[in-house]
């Protein structure tokens, strides 16, 4: 009987054991107050003695953010997603018994660290972007958090060989000219590296080519005017050059700006020069990436070179030449002036400005032949006379009046004596005038010409009053033959046969 009273008495001590509710767990890490890495929160208590499970409350301020019951040990990793960085969070734990739930625990608090940055978003130079400089300026959206950056620039775009592997602030980057690029950033803080950006590629701008060095010819050197060769280097990248040349040192003007191609010289081949004068001369370079500066300036001097002579135009081996003439020549190129002389000398010794120039009334005589020639000046002198050109003046026709008898019609009587040498008269009549010339009298022209019909020379040309009057003709510097001597006047015309015999 005691044996079984006894028995009965430890089941019923042992069901209170079992049915009281249990004491809460003992937190234990992270220690309370502790600062800890977000990807990697670990929570920890005590065990408690027949738990069936254990449930967590984590707490950011008042709002829960987890609330995890069924948990079947003493500990719970956090997800790293329900974090933020620099954070304080408070926790607690409870269990449940076959007695029941326990209360819960104390709060622990713990604070999260920064967390590795996001990555940065690149700004320039911008993807495939070209003519970037070789001294490039990187930028790209700041990251929050960030302390410092990483980037690296490559050839490769798998960035399996490094151009540029450096941190914020960035030290001035040097590249290389024509070339294709890659490159990619991070940040990176105290809670660690983010993920890199995304890849953006650019090329460089190519290189501008340096000025070119000047060759021939040689400074201070005398050149001709026409044919010579200017000559410079070839600097590398170039594709073409320009030469200027000026009379000026600081070359506000040119007489030469000429783009010469790829060629690395210049012939001057036309008379842009002027001889016996000092030029300046330069060069620069251009490719696609653009012109150099100037090359250094030379001089040369051009040789003294006197004028070719002019050619004579009129005139030359002319008759019955007016005394009242233009002399005219050729243009002689780079002629500053030029100089007439004629034989005899002191009728028209003079210089003049342009190519033709008109002898004064008064300076030549009548049937006389002159001679004559003329040279170009510049400045370097005077250079070869011309040709020798020789012409003869008009003849000088004595006409006398016989009658100031009023004749009543135009006549022209045969001349006398005919056939003649040198020397034959004609004679004419002139009539009454209209009232409209009554007082200057008509215009007479009284011309010989041969018998080609070619004017041979004029013995009258100007008005005259009624009358008769007579001529004499000379015709000692033609040679013999027919020639044919006309009258006109007003609306009267008459023609008549002589004949030289000489």
């Amino acid at each position: 009987m005691k044996k079984l009273i006894l028995l009965v008495f430890l089941f019923l001590i042992i069901n209170s054991l079992h049915s009281q509710v249990p004491n809460p767990p003992t937190l234990l890490l992270p220690p309370d107050n502790s600062n800890v890495n977000m990807d990697s929160v670990l929570l920890d208590w005590s065990d408690v003695p027949g738990a069936l499970s254990y449930r967590v409350q984590v707490y950011m301020g008042v709002t829960t953010i987890l609330d995890v019951s069924g948990i079947l040990i003493s500990q719970y990793l956090v997800p790293s997603s329900y974090l933020l960085p620099n954070t304080t969070y408070y926790w607690r734990v409870n269990v449940t018994t076959s007695g029941g739930t326990s209360s819960w625990s104390t709060f622990f608090h713990f604070t999260t660290g920064l967390g590795p940055p996001s990555a940065p978003v690149l700004i320039i130079p911008f993807n495939g972007q070209t003519g970037v400089s070789i001294h490039p300026t990187f930028d790209w959206n700041g990251v929050p958090g960030a302390t410092a950056y990483i980037l690296h620039v490559s050839k490769s775009a798998l960035f399996d060989s490094l151009v540029v592997c450096d941190t914020t602030p960035l030290a001035t980057v040097t590249l290389e000219y024509n070339t294709h690029y890659y490159w990619r950033m991070c940040a990176k803080n105290s809670g660690g590296v983010s993920p890199w950006s995304s890849v953006f590629n650019f090329y460089t701008i190519g290189q501008v080519p340096d000025p070119p060095v000047l060759l021939s010819p040689a400074d201070s050197s005398t050149i001709p005017v026409i044919g010579q060769v200017f000559d410079w280097s070839e600097p590398v990248g170039a594709v073409s050059y320009r030469i200027q040349i000026s009379t000026s040192p600081t070359f506000s003007s040119t007489v030469l700006n000429q783009v010469t191609g790829y060629a690395s010289q210049y012939t001057v081949s036309s008379s842009i020069f002027t001889s016996n004068t000092v030029y300046y001369w330069r060069v620069n370079a251009t490719n696609t990436s653009g012109t150099s500066g100037w090359s250094s300036v030379w001089r040369v001097i051009t040789q003294a070179v006197l004028p070719l002579p002019p050619s004579i135009i009129y005139p030359c081996g002319q008759i019955n030449v007016p005394l009242t003439l233009t002399l005219d020549w050729t243009d002689v190129p780079g002629a500053t002036s030029y100089r007439i002389q004629f034989n005899p000398s002191g009728i028209f010794d003079t210089v003049v400005a342009s190519s033709e120039v008109t002898i004064p009334a008064g300076r030549l005589t009548y049937y006389t032949v002159y001679f004559w020639r003329v040279a170009a000046i510049n400045n370097s002198g005077q250079g070869s006379w011309s040709t020798l050109c020789n012409f003869r003046t008009i003849t000088s026709s004595k006409i006398i009046q016989l009658s100031s008898e009023i004749p009543v019609e135009y006549k022209l009587f045969n001349n006398y004596p005919n056939p003649f040498n040198p020397n034959t008269n004609i004679r004419y009549t002139i009539p009454k005038m209209s009232s409209l010339h009554a007082l200057s009298g008509d215009l007479v022209l009284l011309k010989i010409f041969d018998v080609t019909g070619k004017e041979v020379v004029t013995l009258v040309n100007e008005k005259q009053p009624p009358g008769v009057y007579e001529v004499t003709f000379n015709g000692s510097d033609l040679p013999s033959g027919i020639y044919f001597y006309r009258l006109q006047s007003g609306d009267f015309i008459d023609v008549k046969k002589m004949l030289m015999i000489k």
